[in-house]
């Protein structure tokens, strides 16, 4: 049994790969994390943690996918955060075969902290 859990844990440890988007800081103005490939991925899942100074401030995260790390990079996916002071947004991003690089962007309306982790995963069931 406890062989199972191993492997298990290994098989999900293996396949997945968590990265740092954006370290938990103060931001004022909007901020962008640099290009990310999915390649060798098939999904990823950002997970955007938020404390805001009022309940009337927002944030806004835009999901930009391209071509390439250098092409013009169009948005696929958009939230926005309001009402509570603390809490947080998930998205969860299907890797698009012919765009497979993405970046994030976060725009608040007054200044607040947040932070974001993208974590990759599928790298074994993924074939491109």
């Amino acid at each position: 049994m406890l062989a199972c859990v191993g492997l298990w844990a290994w098989s999900i440890l293996n396949n997945t790969k968590p990265s740092l988007v954006l370290a938990p800081q103060q931001i004022t103005s909007a901020a962008s994390s640099s290009a990310i490939s999915l390649k060798g991925y098939e999904r990823a899942h950002l997970l955007v943690l938020t404390k805001l100074a009022t309940s009337v401030d927002t944030l806004r995260v835009d999901v930009y996918k391209a071509v390439s790390a250098s092409a013009t990079f169009t948005v696929a996916q958009t939230a926005t955060f309001t009402g509570a002071t603390t809490g947080y947004l998930e998205f969860e991003i299907v890797k698009d075969m012919s765009a497979p690089y993405i970046k994030v962007k976060f725009t608040p309306s007054a200044t607040l902290t947040a932070g974001a982790v993208l974590v990759l995963y599928g790298h074994y069931s993924s074939p491109f």
